[in-house]
């Protein structure tokens, strides 16, 4: 409810700069506003993330894990500053798993945006899928989940200034972040460690400064 309420004052925020660029302005004035629709769209941006970490009911079906990492590539494209090569690798025709395909396009990209972040201006971005047999708990483990048996193992590897190891245990922590508010708000690792929750997978992480890091997502086959 509260993030409703929020967005119905940024459409009233949105509503009257458009009206603002009705009448008359000089090029500084145009200017402010158009640095206001920025900022709306930010917001805006972040509640729709803010829903989506607290929402539990929305329907589920079952998709192919391959062509949801393929689309990701066009949607990543279209929504980061950086130019970014992503790479996919898999010997997979298909990958079926059961879950919301829309929540778990956006654990895939919040991944790999964060590499992105994490990289310089012109970036390579390696996702690589394979179905492996899961024993115990991962090593890095990020979830802890007692799970075994048959899983989609998806990496995600930049090649950016890597995480340090005191950061490196409060990335996933809610509104949490290392780079300037303007750029980031802190949420999308941890969206994505909870829809990977969700989906009774498991999720790890592994960095070396200056050297990149891996995220592992490990999602269960659908039955």
């Amino acid at each position: 409810g509260i993030a409703h309420d929020f967005n119905n004052n940024l459409m009233v925020v949105s509503g009257a700069s458009e009206l603002l660029l009705l009448g008359e302005l000089n090029e500084k004035q145009k200017d402010y506003v158009n640095k206001i629709f920025a900022a709306c769209k930010r917001s805006a941006n972040l509640v729709r993330k803010l829903l989506n970490f607290s929402h539990t009911n929305d329907s589920e079906t079952t998709f192919d894990l391959v062509d949801v990492v393929k689309n990701c590539n066009d949607i990543i494209n279209y929504t980061t500053k950086k130019k970014a090569n992503i790479h996919f690798i898999t010997g997979l025709n298909s990958a079926y798993i059961k879950g919301n395909v829309s929540l778990a396009t956006n654990a895939i990209i919040n991944l790999v945006k964060n590499g992105i972040e994490a990289s310089k201006i012109n970036c390579d971005i390696y996702l690589s899928l394979s179905l492996v047999k899961v024993n115990e708990i991962p090593k890095n483990s990020v979830l802890n989940n007692d799970v075994s048996g048959y899983f989609y193992k998806l990496d995600i590897k930049d090649f950016g200034s890597g995480i340090s190891e005191d950061n490196l245990s409060k990335i996933f922590n809610p509104f949490y972040s290392t780079k300037d508010i303007s750029e980031g708000t802190g949420l999308g690792l941890s969206i994505a460690k909870q829809i990977i929750l969700r989906h009774k997978g498991n999720l790890t992480v592994s960095s070396t400064n200056y050297d990149g890091t891996t995220f592992t997502v490990y999602l269960p086959l659908a039955i």
